[in-house]
């Protein structure tokens, strides 16, 4: 047979790009195609099975476009006979031609989705298996140009197509799931943001993250343990499942299934629901234990016990609601070999540079956390787990703090680590409703009912907690909360279909259940909707246990800082009981089934103390030590404070005079500093809650101070608080940062001593000082001239330092938008940062908007040093390593955007070194931080930014269905008066 007959591995290269071709890729195509053309006669008689190349891309749902170009017909290729082989050749071994082909999306700092041809299973494969680590899209990964390909094997079936998203229009595999958002979802946000860049911004590529250089050789070595255990792995490769869960619907009347409503989707079933199907399914089928579950969509396996093809199975388990069973639908499919040993291969440092095999440690990730997420009396919470029985301290108001502990598999130099550590996290107090209302509204009797203030407060606490009902019987069917009536049970009227009359909710429970109401005049909880309201007293209802408790107040935030901080030596004996005794790591079976093992004893890891930089505070150069701190008086720019005012939501009973002569304390603090305040002090205006909204107080205060100093507005307004001032203090920033547009600083009475004087006094009140002058423009500390090191402080050539965090909602949110919040610094020395903060999408964590966002910054940079950045560092706060590369792709293009927008006329590059310097700067304390002030800033700023957020009741869910109605959340921006300050520290 002619070789020329053959369709060769590169002629099948040229299909699929023929078939990819668009703008981006057209001068890659040619390139192939001049080389083919040059190389066609030196095919070779194929081995193996033969068939004609049509007929293999219909196996495998490849469909090349029909188009002829540079004298190739490729309508004559599909009809000359290819081998298995030479298709498998291209498709497992072509990380050259990826490179090449994924270099025009990479240039703009995107991977594309996975090439739209997606296989799930090779038809009539052969029983070799495929090359280990073949198929690597470029760097592999998520998001990298396709995922990992097929582990080494002898048997099973083939990867030939990536394992995690194809393009729009074709089938998509659902991947490694990822915590935060799906994987459509994530390409849909990159894609997004990229879009609207302009052309120059897409044109630059993203470099390969840095290797380390080398190890440290400053200073004195010391060997520290540190909270990871050493774990082995002999596994080589894992298989990877999707699987899809749906609840049957129950049967109507006549028995047949119900109709979805289209304006009720169903909602995703929780997690715990999720893992008691699957343990029911793997006992029915007598799966071996050599398989992990995620929780989610995605099921891990050794061994090829599961159907490679797709498999449909039906369960019953009993009801969540009810002891009548429910029936679930699952469907389970393959999707990929998960390549360990590439993992393994990475840490040992056999494959340089690259990107960590993600889907790999998801892999083992889940294998880690799956006898612990069944354990019944385990709550998992992300990444911690909690233990009924376990360490339990009170918190006050209805909330507890449980101590467990959290784990991650961290890949680290030259093997894998397990990272345990303590966690601390509230939850409810199993207890009556009518307990929790009363702690939660701070309403002592409640046979009266609930005033408005406190049926506010109320309603803020309880919705979205499950409760059960404990008039039934033994039956305690579970509910979550929509809302509270605003009417008690004795005045809530109701029709009563079955019986055709009108009835309060105090009457149907005594006539029903012969339980005469002890509270009638509390307000009902509705466990129904606001289309169709479902009303229980409180108490028939108890709090049902093991619920996280996700919004404290000071007091319990305060209780809580106190029971999770622990001394190193206290720290290690809980760490080490979480490995060996909660998560029984060292022992556990489907933990050994997956090849690795987990050492019991903590690492000991090689490190250095580093040397102290000098610091200029005031008219004097200080050396911080190794404590890595200092007290000293002057700053080393002191703001001067000509102009202030005060307002006071305290007791004026309690507090009178003293609040007036522990202000003036404050102003002898303040002078001491080299902030030159004046000698008078204003009128303290005293809020009157009856009277005024809190902002009208502090408007109040600050025409006060016009009369005591003329000279024009106030610089700052000092604010004092009651003990329990949450929300009030929520109020007075949304007041002062928004709606007035000047700068605020709270204390709290009893901490800060006012009328108390004692030791501590003094040491609050220099704190207090550190802010204030960062507040006004002041700078309290510098790197000394000799520590000011380049490249990182070059005069010549100016560093930007940049910030970016999230915050995101509490979880029972579905709505409550992210808020995102950018710093930059305006000076040299790294100094002082102006902020912007953005609302985004709910619980999304690519910033949207940064482009915009960096330009401000960049501007302000400018106007206060009159120069332009010649690199800029860049410190994102709050994402995972597994999202690191997508929110790179996505984010530093419009980094970039900024930049060519600007003044600067090009990117500038980033600069790693020398960043410990930067963490004696940061301005609230005078000691060294652990995070580097930009990050530890935008973080500040973001949370500032969630109490932006006002809340109110929807009145359209209070007119249909009587209850106090959903909170709905209004974000109010940011004066920008403001934007040039600190304003947020």
């Amino acid at each position: 047979m002619s070789t020329d007959a053959y369709v060769t591995p590169l002629e099948v290269a040229i299909l699929v790009l023929q078939y990819l071709q668009n703008g981006g890729f057209e001068k890659t195509v040619k390139s192939f195609r001049k080389e083919a053309r040059s190389i066609l006669g030196s095919a070779t008689e194929p081995q193996g099975d033969v068939k004609p190349l049509q007929q293999l891309l219909n196996e495998t749902e490849l469909q090349p476009q029909q188009a002829e170009a540079d004298g190739f017909a490729p309508q004559d290729l599909l009809n000359r006979p290819v081998s298995e082989e030479a298709l498998m050749q291209f498709l497992s071994n072509q990380h050259t031609q990826e490179e090449e082909l994924y270099n025009g999306t990479r240039r703009i700092g995107v991977a594309v989705p996975a090439q739209p041809w997606t296989v799930r299973r090779w038809q009539n494969g052969s029983t070799r298996g495929g090359d280990r680590g073949g198929f690597r899209g470029g760097r592999g990964g998520d998001f990298r140009g396709g995922g990992r390909g097929g582990g080494r094997g002898d048997f099973g079936p083939r990867q030939i197509a990536p394992d995690r998203a194809a393009a729009p229009g074709t089938a998509a595999h659902p991947g490694t799931a990822q915590q935060i958002m799906s994987v459509s979802e994530t390409v849909r946000q990159i894609e997004a943001v990229v879009a609207e860049l302009p052309p120059e911004a897409k044109a630059i590529g993203l470099k390969p993250r840095p290797t380390r250089p080398g190890v440290g050789r400053d200073r004195m070595p010391v060997k520290i343990k540190g909270n990871h255990f050493r774990m082995l792995c002999s596994l080589a490769k894992a298989l990877h499942y999707d699987v899809t869960i749906v609840a049957k619907r129950r049967e109507g009347a006549e028995g047949e299934e119900r109709e979805p409503r289209p304006d009720r989707p169903d909602r995703p079933l929780p997690a715990e629901r999720l893992r008691e199907i699957m343990v029911t399914l793997a006992q029915e089928q007598a799966w071996p234990v050599q398989w992990a579950f995620d929780g989610r969509k995605n099921i891990y396996t050794v061994s090829y016990f599961l159907p490679q093809e797709e498999t449909h199975y039906t369960i019953e388990v009993p009801g969540d609601r009810s002891p009548r069973p429910q029936a679930f639908d699952i469907t389970i499919k393959w999707v990929a070999t998960v390549d360990i040993q590439a993992l393994l291969d990475f840490v040992q440092g056999k494959i340089p540079g690259g990107e960590i095999p993600q889907d790999a440690v998801q892999a083992l990730d889940v294998a880690l956390k799956h006898a612990t997420s069944l354990n019944p009396h385990c709550i998992p919470a992300g990444r911690a787990f909690f233990f009924e029985g376990g360490v339990v301290r009170p918190l006050g108001g209805g909330a507890e703090v449980w101590l467990g502990y959290q784990q991650s598999l961290r890949p680290v130099q030259q093997n894998l680590s397990l990272n345990v550590d303590i966690a601390a996290t509230a939850f409810l107090e199993p207890q009556p409703v009518t307990q929790f209302l009363a702690k939660s509204a701070g309403v002592a009797d409640v046979s009266r009912g609930l005033p408005p203030p406190a049926l506010r407060k109320a309603q803020k606490a309880i919705i979205g907690i499950k409760v059960q009902v404990v008039h039934a019987g033994v039956t305690k069917r579970v509910y979550r909360v929509k809302g509270l009536s605003e009417k008690g049970a004795a005045d809530l009227i109701f029709e009563n279909e079955q019986e055709g009359r009108q009835m309060s909710v105090a009457e149907y429970f005594e006539e029903r259940y012969q339980i005469k109401l002890k509270y009638p005049n509390l307000p009902c909880l509705n466990v129904g909707s606001a289309r169709k309201a479902i009303y229980l007293p409180p108490e028939v209802c108890e709090i049902v246990k093991g619920q996280r408790r996700l919004k404290l107040d000071e007091k319990q935030t305060a209780e809580m800082i106190k029971t999770a901080a622990m001394k190193p030596q206290d720290r290690v004996p809980q760490i080490e009981r979480s490995v060996k005794e909660l998560g029984k790591l060292t022992t556990d079976p489907t933990v050994k089934a997956f090849g690795m093992q987990v050492n019991d004893k903590l690492m000991e890891v090689d490190g250095r103390i580093l040397k102290a930089p000098l610091l200029q505070y005031g008219d004097k150069v200080v050396n911080p030590g190794d404590r890595g701190d200092w007290h000293e008086t002057q700053f080393v720019k002191s703001a001067r404070l000509e102009r202030y005012a005060i307002a006071s939501f305290a007791d004026q009973r309690r507090l009178g005079q003293s609040l007036f002569d522990w202000m003036a304390g404050l102003m002898d603090v303040l002078h001491e500093c080299g902030m030159a305040p004046p000698q008078d002090i204003p009128e303290i205006i005293w809020h009157d809650p009856r009277a005024k909204f809190p902002g009208e107080t502090m408007v109040e205060a600050l025409e006060a101070a016009k009369a005591i100093f003329p000279g024009g507005e106030a610089q700052i307004i000092f604010v004092c608080l009651p003990d329990n001032g949450v929300e009030l203090y929520r109020e007075v920033k949304r007041a002062s940062d928004s709606f007035i547009g000047i700068c605020s600083q709270c204390f709290v009475s009893r901490k800060a001593g006012v009328g108390e004087e004692s030791r501590g006094v003094y040491q609050y009140r220099r704190n207090l000082a550190l802010k204030i002058n960062t507040k006004l423009g002041g700078i309290n500390v510098t790197l000394a001239p000799q520590s000011m090191v380049r490249p990182l402080f070059d005069p010549h050539q100016p560093v930007q330092f940049f910030g970016a965090d999230v915050t995101h909602p509490a979880g029972f949110s579905r709505s409550e938008p992210s808020i995102a919040a950018v710093v930059g610094s305006t000076t040299i020395d790294g100094t002082r940062y102006a902020a912007q903060v953005i609302k985004q999408a709910h619980r999304v964590e690519i910033i949207h908007g940064l482009k915009d966002v960096v330009k401000k910054l960049l501007i302000s940079f400018y106007r206060s040093t009159r120069l332009k950045p010649a690199k800029l560092v860049f410190y994102r706060d709050g994402v995972s390593e597994g999202q690191f590369a997508e929110v790179q792709r996505a984010e530093l293009p419009q980094i970039r955007a900024a930049c060519m927008e600007g003044a600067s006329g090009g990117f500038p590059g980033g600069s790693r070194r020398r960043q410990p310097r930067l963490c004696y700067l940061f301005c609230r304390c005078s000691r060294a931080v652990s995070v580097c002030p930009p990050g530890y800033y935008a973080h500040l700023a973001a949370f500032r930014g969630r109490h932006m957020m006002s809340y109110s009741d929807s009145d359209s869910a209070s007119e249909t269905s009587g209850t106090a109605g959903e909170i709905v959340a209004e974000f109010a921006t940011i004066n920008p008066k403001l934007d040039n300050t600190m304003y947020y520290v």
